[in-house]
């Protein structure tokens, strides 16, 4: 595909356009920003590779509740931002990623936010 060509890649917005295979984002590991706010995406695992990610922006996929990828992508930690409003991420998973220093951005109001304020 055309994107998996460009393997320089440092920022990749893909916003509202109903991807559902992000295999072709496989090779771009040089990535550091990545937006895929409003697709129909469920399975992140080819992320898992992108080491250099420093912002991965996942808003309104609401299918999505599997996050393993970003647990197996030595990358990600401290520093990093993952976004995940309108996503169907458990708040285990979100708490697992915060413990690694992910700032993890979601619902102010959602019921993990308010099940963490409460502790």
């Amino acid at each position: 595909t055309p994107l998996s060509g460009l393997t320089s890649l440092i920022e990749l917005r893909l916003a509202a356009n109903s991807f559902t295979d992000l295999s072709p984002l496989r090779g771009l590991t040089t990535l550091e920003y990545l937006e895929l706010t409003g697709n129909d995406i469920t399975d992140i695992t080819p992320l898992s590779g992108l080491t250099n990610l420093m912002a991965l922006d996942l808003r309104f996929n609401p299918e999505l509740s599997n996050i393993q990828a970003l647990f197996e992508n030595p990358g990600i930690g401290a520093g990093d931002i993952v976004e995940l409003r309108h996503t169907n991420v458990s708040c285990t998973d979100q708490e697992r990623l915060a413990e690694k220093g992910v700032e993890v951005r979601t619902e102010l109001f959602s019921s993990c936010a308010t099940a963490n304020r409460q502790r």
